[in-house]
């Protein structure tokens, strides 16, 4: 897969059911992520979190949301006998695509850093304030990449899941310290102007 800047991000943000984890990662590195490679993702990271709201963030690049509903990805679920089981097993399921903009940028060319967090809100804040907001949080930070993304549209197959409207992602060389404080911050920045505001750190497994 090849990631491009032009690329919307398609943020999904779950947990597993405790007795199904062992189960679901190798089903979703061997069946469903090459599945999806062949359906026209251009980009996809699967993180495991150790920190937050989320115990699993998959961070993909898409041309946008349509591209869960061409004829490819249709039939590459109808063929999974395996699918319906495995998002049985799913809690707490958000996804949406964001259009995005870096803020710290980062080299693409690069392998993908091991690390990443994600502060994910709904709320009235603008672009301007947002970028401004982030480009202070992550100033003088480790971080290889930080971009914001906006809403953009919802996944055809699961427009009922919740959604928010903002994400701000952060890619990391080593695990990222005081991310639980990014929440409270927003917060002490914008008020009553955010909410749902959820968090996540994890590390990287599976990169296509």
């Amino acid at each position: 897969m090849t990631p491009t800047t032009a690329a919307q991000l398609y943020g999904v943000f779950f947990d597993v059911v405790p007795d199904f984890v062992e189960e679901f990662e190798p089903w979703f590195a061997r069946r469903h992520a090459p599945d999806l490679d062949r359906s026209g993702v251009q980009a996809l990271r699967a993180y495991r979190c150790d920190e937050g709201d989320h115990g699993f963030v998959n961070i993909y690049e898409v041309p946008g949301p349509e591209v869960f509903d061409n004829p490819v990805y249709r039939r590459a679920r109808d063929d999974d006998d395996r699918l319906d089981r495995a998002e049985s097993k799913l809690r707490g399921l958000r996804k949406a695509t964001y259009a995005q903009r870096p803020v710290v940028p980062g080299d693409e060319a690069a392998a993908p850093p091991p690390w990443m967090c994600t502060l994910s809100f709904s709320g009235d804040v603008t672009d301007d304030e947002l970028d401004t907001w982030t480009a202070e949080r992550f100033a003088g930070s480790a971080a290889a990449r930080v971009r914001v993304g906006r809403l953009a549209g919802l996944h055809p197959l699961f427009r009922d899941a919740p959604a928010q409207e903002l994400l701000v992602l952060g890619e990391w060389p080593e695990r990222p310290a005081g991310v639980a404080a990014l929440p409270e911050a927003l917060r002490a920045r914008f008020g009553d102007r955010v909410d749902d505001v959820q968090y996540a750190v994890g590390r990287l497994y599976l990169a296509l």
